[in-house]
């Protein structure tokens, strides 16, 4: 019974408006300011959405990508070609190649131009017959040519005493060098130049990545997992 009459006291005074309005009164005016201030609340939380949302799309659209970081089709849609400058003061000398055809050579003080492969990559093996780092590492360069077929190509020095015929043919067969090799005597051009510009001191293997005529990489000693990932990324383009 007392129950029913505090619940019926409640009622009664909700009725004659004797209870003071709280700011958050759902009986009143309040409620409007209540539903305008979590309202304009809203908005407020949909300008800054949306402030973030333009901030984060014009990141994207006006600021510029790091390559490295882009999409190949960004890459692709907007990296600006630049044309690499034709090598200059370059001197010309035809080498005779252990397999029997000679091969022209241009030597500049930045890098060496193959005439016979312009357009690709071309790796500049310095090896010897007798150096067993050097066999060591013919199956990692052979990885690259099946890989890159089309666009890399190798032509190896031997830096040693010149290998007979019996020699020669031995290694091309069991290390697959099916490319042109260019005994010492006859690229001694070459390797005068990797002694003047790239200070080599007949360090065994030695080699030197050529893009475009220039040369981009190069390593002393049998290859690490590391340099083989730089120059596959060199190779790729």
């Amino acid at each position: 019974m007392k129950s029913n009459l505090l619940t019926l006291s409640v009622l009664t005074l909700l009725t004659t408006g004797c209870i003071p309005r709280t700011p958050y009164d759902t009986t009143g005016d309040n409620t409007r300011q209540y539903n305008n201030r979590q309202y304009n609340s809203q908005q407020y939380e949909n300008r800054q959405y949306n402030t973030r949302q333009y901030d984060r799309e014009q990141r994207v659209y006006s600021a510029p990508i790091p390559v490295a970081q882009a999409p190949r089709e960004y890459v692709q849609q907007t990296q600006q070609v630049v044309a690499t400058p034709a090598p200059t003061n370059v001197s010309y000398s035809t080498m005779q190649t252990i397999q029997g055809p000679k091969l022209t050579v241009g030597i500049h003080p930045t890098g060496f131009i193959f005439p016979n492969y312009r357009g690709k990559v071309v790796l500049l093996q310095i090896f010897g017959k007798e150096c067993p780092h050097c066999m060591n590492e013919m199956p990692v360069i052979n990885q690259l040519r099946a890989k890159y077929r089309d666009r890399f190509q190798v032509v190896a020095v031997q830096a040693q005493d010149p290998m007979n015929r019996q020699e020669s043919s031995q290694i091309i067969n069991r290390f697959q060098m099916y490319y042109p090799i260019i005994e010492k005597n006859s690229a001694n051009d070459i390797l005068v130049a990797l002694k003047q510009t790239y200070n080599w001191r007949g360090i065994l293997p030695y080699g030197l990545l050529i893009k475009n005529g220039i040369v981009e990489y190069t390593y002393s000693g049998e290859t690490t997992d590391e340099e083989v990932q730089e120059m596959d990324e060199i190779i790729r383009g």
